[in-house]
């Protein structure tokens, strides 16, 4: 509550004054003596008030609450890579003053301690560890050396990690050239590579995202060292309205891929919540997808369930 407040302090102060005004008209009504000759102001003030309130309940529910919930998802994922970071970290100090400072207690290194197992350094030197990453629970022989690389690549690798959650954002028109490059590794990966279309198939993209991105069409990604690593698209659709779809409006996500050396990084899951939020955005009823095996677990951990219908999904193919 404090921090909704916080972050929309005028939004929060115009509903007060907005109830305020309600309870009056309500007051007036009854009592009209205490407000005499003010009907007409008080009738044109309580309209706005209730019309003010009804939108601001609105922008609880389908903007700031949905928002609010992707940004504890991606802390979730943030919290976790640095808990990583400061293992890493952590360990590479905690052998270095075992081995180099045996009575200086790690958590209080100063810059003397420092200077001392700098100089006392041999790369030849060995450490015995206890790493879970390559033996459960049995000891690990490394060189100061080894060591020393095997953590900095674990610190570099999620410090990598963590920027990819800064730069996870919405595409915009001139990320199209790397849009249509992930849709296209996506179709060759899934697909098998079908170089006679494939000049046909990125001119047919580009014409396709140019028309219809941040029209109709949303795709986000998640990058890292200036490359796309991950992304998702989003559909937009109006049908005849009905009672799965009062409003008519629903949403379709396809496309959703990681290159394979970037997986298991939470980063699927990061473009998911972004495309989710932009489907309320877009006053979808709900939200359709066809999941893989591989996928399904995800999905299902966003919320999404399994449609069960005695109807079957059929293609007509013009020749």
């Amino acid at each position: 509550m404090k921090k909704f407040l916080k972050e929309n302090k005028c939004l929060s102060i115009l509903a007060v004054i907005a109830l305020i005004i309600i309870v009056l008209y309500i007051i007036s009504v009854y009592f009209p003596q205490i407000f005499p000759n003010t009907d007409i102001w008080f009738e044109l003030l309580f309209q706005l008030a209730i019309g003010y309130i009804i939108n601001f309940i609105f922008y609880i529910l389908q903007v700031y609450l949905p928002r609010r919930k992707m940004e504890l998802s991606i802390f979730k994922h943030i919290n976790r890579r640095l808990t990583k970071l400061y293992g890493y970290m952590d360990g590479l100090f905690n052998q270095l003053c075992s081995l180099y400072c045996p009575d200086v207690n790690v958590n209080c290194l100063t810059k003397e301690n420092l200077s001392q197992i700098l100089k006392s350094i041999k790369s030849y030197h060995y450490i015995t560890v206890i790493d879970p990453a390559k033996t459960m629970f049995q000891e690990q022989r490394y060189t100061v050396k080894e060591w020393m690389i095997h953590n900095t690549k674990g610190v570099e690798s999620e410090i990598d990690k963590l920027c990819a959650y800064t730069y996870g954002r919405e595409i915009e028109k001139e990320d199209i050239d790397k849009l249509i490059q992930l849709r296209l590794d996506f179709s060759d990966a899934n697909n098998g590579p079908h170089p006679e279309t494939y000049e046909l198939r990125k001119a047919n993209l580009k014409s396709y995202f140019e028309r219809h991105l941040n029209r109709d069409c949303y795709a986000a990604i998640v990058e890292q060292d200036g490359k796309a690593v991950s992304t998702g698209i989003l559909g937009v659709y109006e049908n005849p309205p009905s009672p799965s779809r009062p409003n008519g409006r629903f949403a379709s996500i396809v496309s959703v891929w990681t290159y394979p050396e970037y997986r298991r990084q939470g980063y699927a899951g990061l473009v998911m919540e972004m495309l989710k939020l932009k489907a309320r955005e877009n006053d979808a009823a709900y939200i359709e997808l066809s999941a893989t095996p591989m996928g399904r677990p995800l999905y299902e951990k966003l919320g999404f369930k399994v449609r069960q219908s005695e109807n079957v999904e059929m293609r007509y193919t013009f020749k």
